[in-house]
Formats: C-alpha cells, sequence, structure tokens
C-alpha cells in the first residue's frame, strides 16, 4: 500500500514508522522537502520519502491527515479534487483548554468538517484517541487499547481498522461518521486526564467485555 501523511510531527512520525514496519510505502506530503523538519522526520522515519501535498495524496492508497486542526483545512481544500475516491485518514483533534476545562473546537465534529472540504473522500476518523507516544509504541501492562473507527464508507472503515490492528489495536467499526463526535470527546477525556488531571500521557482506553 501507498499511504501519504500531511503533518510530520509527532503523530506523523509515530503513523509512518507503523507502516513502514509492515512494508507500506509512506511519503510526506510538504510545502518545503528540505526544511528542517521535514529532514528531522525523514531521519526518524528511514525509507519514507518527501514531496509536495498534491503529489503525495496523487500516489497513495490511504491519506493520513496529522495536522494541528487550525492548519488542517487549508492544507485539505486545494487538494479535494485529488482526493476523490481516496481514504483520508483525519487524525486530528480539535479543542481549546479553558479554565480547566477542554472544551470542542469543530462542531458538529472535526472529522465532518473535513468531508465537507472534501466531499469526493472516503473520509474516516481514528488515531486521535491517545497521545502521539503511546499511538507510537501501544503497548499497556494491563491489556490492548481500543481504537474507534468511525466513517460513512465501509470498506474505507474496515481498511483502517485492518491497519490499526496491525499497529498492535483493538480496533473496532465505531459507526457512521457522525459518530466521530464521540471518538473526538474521548480525546477531549484523554487531554482532560493527561493535563489538566495531572495522569501522565501513558494512559489509554480499553474495551471490555464480560
Amino acid at each position: 500500500m501507498k499511504a501519504a501523511i500531511l503533518g510530520n510531527g509527532n503523530l506523523g512520525t509515530a503513523l509512518a514508522n507503523h507502516l513502514l514496519r509492515r512494508g507500506h510505502a509512506v511519503a510526506w506530503g510538504v510545502r518545503d522537502a528540505a526544511s528542517p523538519s521535514v529532514a528531522k522526520a525523514m531521519a526518524a522515519c528511514p525509507g519514507t520519502t518527501a514531496t509536495t501535498a498534491a503529489q503525495a495524496v496523487s500516489d497513495a492508497d490511504v491519506v493520513f491527515v496529522a495536522l494541528p486542526w487550525l492548519a488542517a483545512l487549508p492544507a485539505m481544500a486545494p487538494l479535494a479534487t485529488t482526493l476523490t475516491g481516496k481514504t483520508v485518514v483525519d487524525c486530528t483533534n480539535a479543542y481549546v483548554v479553558a479554565n480547566g476545562y477542554v472544551k470542542p473546537f469543530a462542531l458538529p465534529s472535526a472529522a465532518e468538517l473535513m468531508q465537507r472540504c472534501v466531499p469526493g473522500a472516503k473520509v474516516v476518523k481514528a488515531f486521535n484517541q491517545l497521545g502521539a507516544a503511546k499511538l507510537a509504541n501501544p503497548q499497556f501492562v494491563s491489556g490492548t487499547p481500543w481504537m474507534g473507527v468511525a466513517g460513512d464508507d465501509s470498506e474505507a472503515v474496515h481498511r483502517v481498522v485492518a491497519l490499526a490492528q496491525s499497529f498492535g489495536f483493538n480496533a473496532v467499526p465505531f459507526g457512521k461518521l457522525s459518530a466521530a463526535v464521540h471518538l473526538e470527546d474521548m480525546a477531549r477525556i484523554w487531554i482532560h486526564a493527561v493535563y489538566v488531571a495531572g495522569m501522565g500521557p501513558g494512559i489509554g482506553f480499553a474495551l471490555l467485555n464480560s
């Protein structure tokens, strides 16, 4: 599989290394392939390539959006035509912390706004429900972390579920893209727990059955 990643920070590098270890090709979609941040990401993920966002997306089977929320839609809008028919994994979280409360910043959800921005794409919400460090190494003493996956296209959802399972998650379909708001709420719970309640970034969610 060929993957494009928009966003070369900690989240993007975590996803890139998971993909590389499973034999997938990874291209960074960037504005400046010679920038220090791109060089750092490529050094952290040997075997990746860097090209323009348009070229990376055009060549990809799956596109991962790992940008800060405020940068995501401006980056996606020019790619709307190229993204038609492609699986786009929205890994973003839109929130603001005010008076100890983690509030949503994109309504009804970041994923639904992204789908409106690229209407021909198959937007799927995933990989947003815990921090980049645990995404990179999803090992917990008490069990396998859960990862919900939401989207309107069932084939795209199952493709992302299979990827998440290969990364080491207990990944499950979580409903239509309208359910992404709940996955984003889970991210806000995680952010509150880590940064407001002081639990630290080594926590995650588990799905338990009786």
